[in-house]
């Protein structure tokens, strides 16, 4: 997201394959931003500074991809079929869905969420799998299809945990004790107090600030979509610094009469 945010119309190609590289790099380090990057190659085309032109987008999209291609070959030799990057998406997604799900990692008991608990059958078909090269891929497809039937029969649990996960991803996590403590969450409250003003005003100023808002809403829907934890936020928190700094800057230059907080 930085090196993107760095581009401008005068970018070279070499800095497009920085950012690609980047961006595959973060992908096998992270496996869910992988699907990150095809929302970054269209914002390349979106802002691309010509439209017509898709040479760029394709360019950092095709950099991506051949960064993240030798882990898919490595996973198709080892388990004889396509897995782009990890064998977990499943497991995570269970743990969001299931009737002990909070929305958290943990329960309110402080107790951590297994994935799919308390959804009968699942342990038993994973435990009847025979020990084959894609053992892992077979038990992360179980947790998945528990976590779907899950999904499709409490549809309106679903939306109050996904409001619930939204609710913990940028206020406090009370299911994690030191998560409660005053200097966690005092200071995030201003930074976020802050940062919220920020993106107001970057957006009434038109500084050029739609990758960031790409990102966080893109982060955000991904964390309401699984579960959450206070660590997650990590990947966020250098955005929403950057909006409170903005914020502080706008806020004194209009104090030295500067700028105009009306405009």
């Amino acid at each position: 997201v930085w090196a993107l945010l760095r581009l401008s119309s005068e970018s070279s190609i070499a800095q497009i394959v920085w950012a690609g590289l980047m961006a595959g790099a973060l992908a096998l380090f992270r496996s869910e931003m992988v699907m990150l990057i095809p929302l970054l190659a269209f914002w390349l085309w979106f802002r691309a500074f010509n439209r017509t032109s898709i040479l760029k987008p394709r360019v950092f999209l095709g950099t991506a991809v051949l960064v993240i291609m030798p882990w898919t070959f490595r996973n198709y030799l080892v388990f004889h079929r396509i897995v782009p990057i990890h064998t977990s998406s499943g497991y995570d997604f269970a743990r969001g869905h299931n009737p002990d799900a909070t929305g958290t990692g943990l329960t309110f008991d402080g107790i951590p969420i297994e994935p799919a608990s308390g959804i009968a059958g699942v342990e038993e078909r994973i435990a009847a799998l025979q020990p084959t090269e894609d053992w892992e891929v077979r038990t992360d497809g179980i947790y998945m299809q528990a976590a779907l039937d899950y999904i499709a029969s409490h549809p309106w649990r679903t939306v109050k945990l996904t409001a619930a996960k939204l609710f913990y991803f940028w206020t406090i996590d009370f299911t994690y004790p030191l998560a409660r403590h005053p200097l966690y969450w005092i200071p995030w409250f201003c930074v976020l107090i802050l940062a919220i003003i920020g993106l107001v005003r970057a957006a009434k100023a038109n500084v050029g600030a739609s990758l960031i808002y790409l990102y966080l809403l893109f982060y955000t829907g991904l964390e309401m979509t699984v579960f959450v934890l206070p660590r997650h936020r990590l990947f966020i928190e250098p955005f929403v610094l950057l909006l409170a700094s903005y914020a502080l800057y706008v806020l004194w230059e209009s104090r030295r009469g500067r700028i105009s907080l009306s405009r």
